[in-house]
């Protein structure tokens, strides 16, 4: 019995095609590819349909792009947590200035989640600047972990960012 590609959902077609045996049935595996391509091109697909093709996309997607930048958001909160523990004596010492750079980091911490490219880009390179001296002097397995992986967030946080002005601005503004 041939089966009836027409009727299947997008999903259904996406995971026959991942599932059949294309050594056996080369003219499905074919069949399956165009359904595929026709059904997307069609544009006649449910709202489910299109939140499934969607989620395929992984990090490339309105979500997973929005993923990243929440990670990258989150990581730059907690380092700018550490940089204001860090400098807790300067602010005491001198509180204008201290203050000057807590509210200055927290303003950009904030603007993070809302996908500036520019707090990102200045975050990453304060966390560098601020991370390398650190772990050339104290080079603790522990410390150089952490900033490994906080570096790695923040940076993936930046690209999400870069990435949504290119792919997702206009949209944004609808949705809001």
């Amino acid at each position: 019995m041939e089966p009836n590609y027409p009727s299947y959902t997008i999903e259904e077609l996406y995971s026959a095609r991942d599932n059949i045996d294309r050594g056996s049935f080369p003219d499905r595996y074919q069949q399956i590819l165009e359904h595929i391509e026709n059904r997307r091109n069609d544009g006649d697909m449910s709202a489910e349909e299109l939140l499934f093709l969607e989620h395929r996309k992984g990090f490339d997607s309105r979500d997973g792009c929005s993923l990243l930048i929440r990670t990258g958001a989150t990581a730059a909160s907690l380092f700018v947590a550490r940089v204001i523990a860090l400098i807790g004596g300067e602010i005491q010492n001198n509180p204008v200035l201290g203050s000057a750079i807590v509210i200055s980091l927290l303003g950009l911490a904030s603007f993070t989640f809302k996908k500036s490219r520019v707090a990102f880009s200045i975050l990453v390179l304060t966390f560098i600047s601020m991370s390398v001296p650190q772990i050339l002097v104290f080079p603790t397995f522990t410390g150089v972990l952490f900033n490994y992986v906080l570096g790695v967030f923040m940076i993936a946080g930046a690209v999400g960012s870069f990435v949504w002005e290119q792919k997702y601005k206009d949209s944004d503004k609808e949705v809001s």
